[in-house]
């Protein structure tokens, strides 16, 4: 069994098996407490070199990493058999999927997730991984305080045959149910007089660690109109009007982000971040709370299983309040 970390800024603890003949759930019932430890010091660990799993197999690695496996998330496909397993985002392959904290957008979110390389891309489809506390450290503070006294607020359209549907992401196709379903991951429903579902809600750009260091944690670049393709913005401008679109991010008091602002997030971001190349078989665990994800375009097929670990709800997930993300070391 070998052990190394890879990267400077971001990094992730590799855990090597190279003879393939030690089966990865029983590895993590022997080191389960070390696997954790580093998921709360470091923030990723990959496992590699690992006999093949099923998906059996899979859903028991989740069974060890974590206390509450999250079953019901309504922005990733699932599995057609077994449940809490997901599919990947069925984004195009040539976008890039820009970094962001899962579920930071609402008030439940997971604490952990995993990925387990299926089929790797015959070219590109890495993964990245940005340290929030690293990119954090990497914006200048005036602007870092900004946003952490400003909060954002989060914007989603459910226009038809744009994104997941609506009824799939809240987890009822009543529409009488819709309030309620929203409210209890944090956001507010409006049905919009064309019929179209808006969602929004407040968030926190960033928290504070126990330690006092702060990290960048949000899904601003994945929300952001500015993010998008230009062609593709243009032609999302053309179908659901300018101040309609599927996804925007503001300040929390309705104000734009300004383009200088998101340059420099995308700045910190670049500098800090780490892809790593998946292989058949590898297994990425990430802490959500610390670590922003995402996913480089690519060719040919791609096959990734995800499992999301440990719900963790805010009290307030806003500028105004505290979260459990405070406890953290």
């Amino acid at each position: 069994m070998t052990e190394e970390v890879w990267g400077h800024a971001t990094q992730v603890l590799v855990q090597r098996s190279p003879s393939g003949a030690i089966g990865l759930p029983e590895f993590l019932e022997e080191r389960q407490n070390q696997v954790l430890s580093a998921l709360q010091r470091i923030g990723a660990v990959l496992f590699r070199g690992f006999s093949p799993m099923t998906d059996a197999e899979f859903s028991r690695c989740v069974g060890l990493l974590s206390k509450a496996p999250y079953k019901e998330y309504g922005d990733l496909p699932p599995h057609d058999e077994v449940l809490g397993l997901y599919k990947a985002t069925p984004y195009p392959p040539e976008a890039l999927i820009r970094f962001h904290n899962e579920g930071a957008h609402t008030g439940m979110w997971p604490r952990t997730q995993m990925f387990l390389m299926r089929q790797p891309a015959t070219s590109g489809g890495e993964w990245g991984l940005a340290d929030g506390r690293t990119v954090a450290s990497s914006i200048d503070d005036r602007l870092l305080q900004t946003f952490q006294e400003s909060g954002l607020r989060y914007l989603r359209r459910f226009w038809p045959g744009l994104d997941v549907d609506w009824s799939r992401f809240l987890g009822t196709d009543e529409p009488t149910e819709v309030e309620a379903s929203a409210a209890r991951i944090g956001l507010k429903a409006e049905w919009e007089s064309d019929g179209v579902l808006l969602l929004s809600g407040e968030a926190r750009a960033l928290y504070t660690l126990g330690t006092g260091r702060r990290c960048w944690w949000n899904q601003v670049q994945l929300h952001h109109p500015r993010s998008l393709d230009p062609a593709v913005r243009s032609a999302l401008e053309m179908a659901c009007g300018p101040s309609r679109l599927p996804r925007d991010v503001r300040y929390g008091d309705g104000s734009a982000i300004p383009g200088d602002a998101l340059d420099r997030i995308d700045d910190a971001l670049e500098q800090n971040c780490l892809w790593i190349a998946g292989g058949e078989g590898d297994l990425l665990i990430v802490n959500n709370e610390l670590m922003a994800h995402a996913r480089a375009p690519y060719k040919g097929p791609r096959e990734v299983l995800v499992a999301l670990g440990d719900p963790d709800v805010a009290r307030s997930n806003s500028t105004g309040g505290q979260t459990r993300m405070d406890s953290f070391t």
